[in-house]
């Protein structure tokens, strides 16, 4: 069964304290320029209120259903153990694998412009470090056995401490380099990240 929350949350609440991951049996990544192009207008067009704040925004739903401690792979378990809740995602996967490449791409573009600010915003949306080892549990992926989860976080990621295998192209993967291309342009188009 799913777990239900009707509160709408914001980016930052949402990875407070959850990891997320897509179970094998969701099909892959499918998502093209038409609902990429539609999310971005959807941003774009987000309106400050009187205070100068960034006005709520109904992105979508998102079902989740808790996974087990037991099914959490034993090296991300220090992280579960710290408080994190992991989640498969059972409905909502494409728009929140779309979300994660642009905030990647976001948190990419900072790298060169403010150095300082890319470890918090890395720890904060993308992954957590275990003290002393360097280890990365990453908050938004693939499940382990999925053949998608080291091309995520390889090419996607960029992370070289992800191994690919051989034949790691599918139509899957090349949607998400084509989504990745899509929002990095836009990104890069955009004045507020050079500030």
């Amino acid at each position: 069964m799913a777990k239900t929350n009707d509160s709408n949350l914001k980016l930052p609440e949402l990875f407070a304290n959850m990891a997320f991951r897509i179970p094998r049996y969701q099909r892959g990544y499918a998502w093209g320029e038409k609902q990429w192009d539609d999310l971005w207008d959807d941003i774009m067009e987000i309106e400050k209120d009187n205070d100068g704040e960034y006005r709520r925004h109904y992105t979508g739903t998102i079902a989740l259903k808790e996974i087990a401690k037991k099914e959490i792979p034993e090296e991300e378990l220090w992280l579960k153990n710290k408080g994190t809740s992991f989640f498969d995602v059972v409905d909502g996967q494409q728009r929140l694998t779309t979300i994660m490449i642009l905030l990647y791409e976001i948190i990419r573009a900072y790298d060169d412009q403010y150095p300082e600010e890319l470890e918090k915003l890395q720890e904060k949306y993308l992954f957590k470090r275990k003290k002393g080892t360097g280890f990365k549990v990453y908050l938004f992926s693939y499940k382990k056995e999925d053949q998608n989860r080291q091309f995520l976080l390889n090419k996607i990621y960029e992370d070289d401490t992800e191994i690919l295998p051989t034949n790691y192209r599918n139509v899957y993967t090349n949607n998400l380099q084509d989504a990745q291309n899509f929002f990095r342009k836009k990104v890069e188009e955009l004045s507020i990240v050079k500030r």
